[in-house]
């Protein structure tokens, strides 16, 4: 009896050693043995920092795909002209750098070499204060749509800021501010959400529609004109939204940027989101402009970020967190679950940004002496 406990025990104990080694060790080895990594450079626009930082989506990328990301901060039309050979891809914001890149690196992206697709979304909107909100509802400039959100016509908007001479801040029924209306962006000739909003301009001047090469020639003057009348001029999109925020309804009534900021910003402080959004609105330009965010993968590196960008997670954490819509079709983004109101479902009133050769020949032309 004694001899066949002991051997029940015994059978016990082996058994207990076989899990052990088959089953727990591996995890163990696992978890105390570092992963290797695959790092990914990359040339990044300044408005997805955040979201590369998110811890969740730096563990999310080593986790299921064993990549890191080491980036720097590069202004999308920069990251077009910018020497890349050393980085594994670029990540701009908007289709005319994938245009103006692919145009200097056409076999490449003929045989392959290079491949991009667009991961995120972001209409370009205008950020402003709710006493001035208010007196351009009043004034007719602003609408308040049904479903809560708040819309400008863009023909009436460009119509007004191309006037001579300028209709001051009390004509357009804003008492409480000195000077002229205005909208400022940052640098076009740096910064893309600037870039964007100056593509939709000429398209404006061009009566709303796309602009062509000539059309585009045809009202650069009137281009330039808005360009020297903005004085200094931000150089990242991210650094303006803060300058915003910060100085408030004096130093910046209004600016043009992209929605996603202000989305990111009340999740990051959602203790005062409240506060925010009693203060600060965001106001739709119908049409507008998509910033498109393609990956431009130039490496089998570069191209595994790609594949990763496509998870669903990672997708959900964009919306939800930076407020990033989706570029990829099949997945949605719902604004009830950012808990906040004055957002659209969906972004409808959209034109397309003229040419690269277009947007090219205007930069040229901004940035003469």
């Amino acid at each position: 009896m004694n001899n066949r406990l002991a051997l029940v025990r015994s059978l016990i104990v082996l058994a207990f050693v076989v899990f052990v080694l088959v089953v727990l060790l591996p995890t163990i080895i696992q978890q105390v043995t570092p992963r290797t990594l695959t790092t990914v450079t990359c040339f990044v626009g300044s408005e997805k920092d955040d979201f590369l930082k998110n811890p969740e989506v730096v563990r999310l990328l080593a986790d299921r795909y064993g990549l890191e990301v080491s980036y720097s901060r590069v202004g999308s039309i920069e990251q077009a002209f910018i020497d890349s050979s050393q980085v594994d891809c670029l990540w701009p914001s908007n289709t005319s750098a994938l245009e103006i890149y692919r145009s200097q690196h056409q076999q490449d992206f003929d045989s392959g070499g290079i491949s991009y697709e667009t991961i995120f979304n972001s209409p370009i909107v205008l950020f402003s204060w709710t006493p001035l909100v208010q007196a351009l509802v009043d004034q007719g400039l602003f609408v308040v749509q049904p479903e809560g959100y708040t819309t400008v016509d863009t023909t009436r908007l460009i119509e007004l800021l191309t006037r001579t001479p300028k209709p001051t801040w009390a004509e357009v029924g804003v008492d409480e501010l000195f000077g002229s209306f205005n909208v400022i962006t940052s640098d076009p000739a740096r910064s893309n959400s600037g870039n964007m909003f100056y593509g939709l301009f000429a398209n404006m001047l061009a009566g709303g529609q796309v602009a062509s090469l000539e059309a585009m020639r045809e009202n650069l003057p009137a281009l330039r004109a808005y360009y020297e009348s903005q004085g200094y001029m931000e150089e990242s999109s991210g650094i303006l939204f803060e300058r915003f925020v910060n100085t408030g309804m004096g130093a910046h009534p209004i600016i043009a940027n992209y929605e996603s900021l202000l989305i990111e910003f009340i999740v990051q402080h959602r203790e005062q989101m409240d506060a925010v959004l009693s203060q600060i609105h965001i106001i739709y330009p119908t049409p507008t402009v998509w910033s498109s965010h393609p990956l431009i993968a130039r490496t089998d590196a570069g191209r595994k970020l790609l594949e990763a960008l496509r998870d669903e997670r990672l997708q959900q954490i964009a919306w939800e967190q930076h407020g990033f819509r989706s570029g990829l079709l099949g997945i949605e983004n719902d604004p009830s679950i950012l808990s906040l109101t004055g957002i659209p479902a969906e972004i409808t009133s959209v034109i397309p940004l003229p040419r690269a050769e277009g947007i090219i020949e205007m930069l040229d032309f901004l940035r003469q002496p």
